[in-house]
């Protein structure tokens, strides 16, 4: 199908909805697999991902010219716009915050790992403080 030519409503923004749809699925998709400790199903997932950007990128032109050249969309098509940025956008938060605990799991690990080599960690704040190893090696 060729982007650029001018159709109905139809042929140049559905498929640009269905890859927004595509991506809030595929996001939802790498949630679960982090989620599941699965690291195929992550990288498998980011790699979709990365299709669907780069696509979604290169069709934006096209819908871009697609939306300023016809009458405005209907109220329908401009609904399912609408819900379609706020479910991306629901899942991309979703997996922004996911990405941020993780990342931070993942430091608080590593300085928790790099004490034990040295020093056992003291825990503090609770009414007696212990002395505990942080990871095993």
């Amino acid at each position: 199908m060729d982007l650029a030519s001018p159709g109905d409503e139809s042929s140049v923004v559905e498929v640009y909805l269905h890859q927004l749809d595509s991506l809030a699925a595929e996001l939802d998709t790498a949630f679960k697999a982090i989620a599941a400790n699965n690291l195929a199903a992550v990288k498998a997932s980011v790699t979709r991902q990365e299709f669907l950007t780069a696509s979604l990128s290169a069709m934006l032109r096209a819908v871009t010219r697609h939306l300023h050249g016809n009458p405005a969309p209907s109220p329908s098509l401009r609904s399912r716009m609408t819900t379609a940025a706020r479910g991306l956008h629901a899942a991309n938060q979703n997996y922004a915050a996911l990405l941020k605990n993780t990342g931070g799991t993942i430091a608080m690990l590593l300085s928790l790992c790099r004490s034990h080599s040295d020093n056992p960690m003291e825990i503090r704040g609770t009414s007696s403080a212990r002395q505990t190893w942080s990871c095993e090696m």
